[in-house]
């Protein structure tokens, strides 16, 4: 886009706009039926709606347009008509490149089962339990030392008297 600005050449900088323009409203559109959807499985399994999904949900808003705006960047900065005639010169293949990973990425969301997330947050849960009992021995091992440290001390009282 800045050699077009260079060579007051308008009417290409509103062509890569309204692609651009199209590409953040696929993302946008991705990111609500992201939404949508996750809210039909939190019904499913009974899982209530709280603050910390939609925080998510608007974390993720955040974080795909800001690599938006980078994209939009790259292709403002980046010379792409020294390279290509003008049909391929007039598209903003980051912002493009960029748009089609993220809604590829939403559409993976969507197409996942609620019984695959359940599962995958039980593999997780189950991981802690496996390192608590791991630790167990050691635990126990602390309490024990701790657990006669305190009689030796309520013995050696209990004799000075």
């Amino acid at each position: 886009m800045i050699t077009e600005y260079l060579n007051h050449d308008y009417a290409g900088i509103m062509q890569k706009l309204v692609v651009v323009s199209m590409a953040w409203g696929g993302v946008l559109i991705a990111i609500l039926i992201d939404l949508y959807f996750g809210i039909q499985k939190a019904k499913k399994l009974n899982e209530m709606r709280s603050s910390e999904g939609y925080k998510r949900s608007i974390e993720k808003f955040v974080f795909y347009y800001a690599s938006m705006f980078f994209a939009l960047l790259f292709d403002a900065l980046l010379p792409i008509s020294f390279f290509f005639d003008f049909p391929l010169s007039a598209i903003p293949f980051v912002s493009i490149l960029a748009a089609t990973a993220l809604i590829l990425t939403e559409f993976k969301s969507v197409r996942e089962k609620a019984e695959d997330k359940i599962r995958r947050k039980t593999d997780a849960s189950a991981m802690q339990i496996i390192e608590l009992l791991k630790n167990k021995e050691e635990s126990f091992m602390q309490l024990l030392e701790q657990f006669k440290k305190e009689n030796n001390e309520k013995a050696t009282d209990s004799t000075d008297l």
